[in-house]
């Protein structure tokens, strides 16, 4: 992906050598993240899938263009994470999903790199809808998608479905 930027915030591609950088531990990352990272990154749920996306991004390398890490840029800082799950389906259909650490949130900050994500997106070939999807209970993520333009589609047990179409 290029490096997508807004007012505030830059994502740049989450390169293999990062993610396993991660998987060994922060002072790995340290060494080789030419920014600051939060003290709060990676969150836990993020952590736990981390070798998950390292192994991935070896294997395909061509994948990183579908995840991003988030930047602050007044603090020079790592703050979250964006990006696809896995790139468009053969319907023209991407996931997304999201991340941003506590110091950051309510802020404005996710909702404003996710509307910068999806313009990107539909710049793409063939992309004609991006979904995502959380908790019942994360009222955060529920107004970021609101915010962002997304309608709820579908409600299931414990996830609620959204979708923007093209």
């Amino acid at each position: 992906m290029p490096i997508i930027e807004t007012d505030r915030l830059k994502m740049i591609d989450f390169l293999p050598e990062y993610a396993y950088a991660a998987v060994e531990g922060r002072e790995h990352l340290e060494k080789i993240f030419p920014y600051g990272i939060s003290r709060q990154w990676p969150n836990p749920d993020y952590a736990d899938i981390l070798p998950f996306i390292a192994r991935s991004l070896e294997e395909k390398p061509e994948r990183s263009k579908w995840s991003g890490l988030i930047i602050h840029k007044e603090d020079g800082l790592l703050i979250g994470e964006m990006g696809c799950k896995g790139g468009p389906n053969k319907k023209g259909v991407v996931d997304i999903g999201y991340g941003i650490v506590p110091d950051y949130q309510n802020k404005g900050y996710t909702t404003e790199m996710v509307k910068a994500l999806v313009s990107w997106l539909f710049t793409l070939p063939g992309i004609k809808m991006v979904t995502a999807d959380c908790l019942h209970t994360n009222e955060g993520s529920k107004r970021v998608l609101e915010k962002s333009g997304f309608k709820n589609y579908k409600k299931g047990k414990e996830l609620l479905y959204w979708r923007m179409v093209k």
